[in-house]
């Protein structure tokens, strides 16, 4: 499969009349004939993948969840502060 694919994008990359591979060739490639979706760029997989990026207010969530994370570290660094 991995030569097919680089076959195909060297195809594609002809065809568009450059000598160069670009990620947009290879994304084309994927989808067209492995049918094989691209994600979006960033950390957009890794939200999916969890199942985070669902509803209106997933930003707000995922924000909270992080600022009570980081309290509960905080209260326990200051626990083991005050114990000394």
């Amino acid at each position: 499969m991995p030569l097919n694919v680089i076959e195909r994008t060297c195809q594609v990359s002809q065809h568009r009349g450059s000598e160069v591979i670009e990620a947009k060739d290879v994304e084309y490639v994927l989808d067209k004939y492995f049918k094989i979706p691209h994600f979006p760029k960033g950390n957009g997989i890794a939200e999916l993948l969890k199942g985070e990026n669902e509803g209106p207010y997933a930003e707000k969530r995922s924000k909270h969840a992080d600022f009570t994370a980081h309290n509960q570290r905080l209260s326990v660094i200051n626990k083991t502060i005050k114990k000394i």
